[in-house]
């Protein structure tokens, strides 16, 4: 997963083989992340493994399918994802559909048994409010003890949970709605909404590294709402290579933060960040 938001990208040593074929593509893959040191040369983490197979289906021009195992090794624990990912339209109905499950070894030595789905169904809006619509349902599931729901290894920033990168992919549904508009090649607005809620009571909230929320424990939830995310985002490009994004979100605590013991705070947050972008 490419880490927009960060000065320094994420980076890989690893080996990748495609093969290009009439009807399928495959992308073989074995990478090991570099720590990214400001100061010194950068140094390759051999305790973790990332590798495995993609393939993509050639089925027309507006379908997307593929098909794709991808593995993790860590110290202590392998997680191996099988998925299927689907993007399409018919007429004006555009949909998108991903699912996987996962399985192996969690760090306590258990049997690792997981797995996440995401259902989106969109359509494109005419008059005065022209652009695109997007309805998805987003589910990943937790598990009776902390840390062994699914994984979601190194995700893309904001693609799926929000703006403000409150929660994990890991014992969480996420309803949301995005409006996309495009009044011109230089200029795009986006509201997207998400209502938050645990998967499993007796599991907790996940931080994006994937570690228990406040370091909280099983059985300490209060509330399976976690709130309510509105961004509001604007992107403005007066030239191809440069860009001006202007953004602005705000989340409404659920009763999650109110009922559940040890919580830092059940207030709302605000979150605002301007960024350049500049092409050479």
């Amino acid at each position: 997963g490419m880490g927009e938001w960060g000065n320094t990208r994420r980076a890989f040593d690893g080996l990748q083989a495609t093969l290009a074929g009439d009807h399928f593509d495959f992308d073989a893959y074995y990478l090991q992340p570099l720590r990214m040191r400001p100061y010194e040369f950068n140094r390759t983490n051999h305790d973790v493994s990332i590798y495995g197979i993609n393939s993509r289906q050639h089925v027309d021009d507006e379908t997307t399918l593929q098909y794709y195992w991808l593995a993790m090794d860590t110290v202590g624990a392998r997680y191996d994802t099988l998925g299927v990912y689907w993007k399409g339209e018919r007429g004006n109905l555009l949909y998108e559909l991903e699912g996987a499950v996962q399985v192996d070894t969690n760090f306590d030595d258990t049997d690792h048994k997981a797995g996440f789905g995401t259902v989106g169904l969109g359509t494109d809006l005419q008059g005065s409010l022209a652009g695109q619509l997007w309805v998805y349902f987003d589910w990943a599931s937790g598990s009776n003890s902390t840390g062994n729901g699914f994984h979601h290894y190194n995700p893309r920033a904001h693609r799926f949970l929000g703006n403000m990168d409150l929660f994990g992919r890991r014992n969480i549904n996420d309803l949301n709605v995005r409006w996309t508009h495009d009044p011109t090649d230089r200029l795009r607005f986006i509201v997207w909404y998400h209502y938050f809620s645990l998967v499993n009571m007796n599991d907790v909230p996940y931080n994006t590294n994937m570690t228990p929320f406040a370091g909280l424990g099983p059985g300490t939830s209060g509330n399976s709402s976690l709130g309510h995310e509105i961004d509001l985002l604007v992107r403005i490009s007066p030239t191809e290579r440069l860009s001006f994004l202007i953004a602005y979100s705000h989340f409404f605590a659920g009763d999650y933060y109110r009922t559940t013991p040890g919580v830092p705070t059940s207030a709302d947050a605000d979150f605002f960040y301007t960024q350049m972008t500049l092409e050479f």
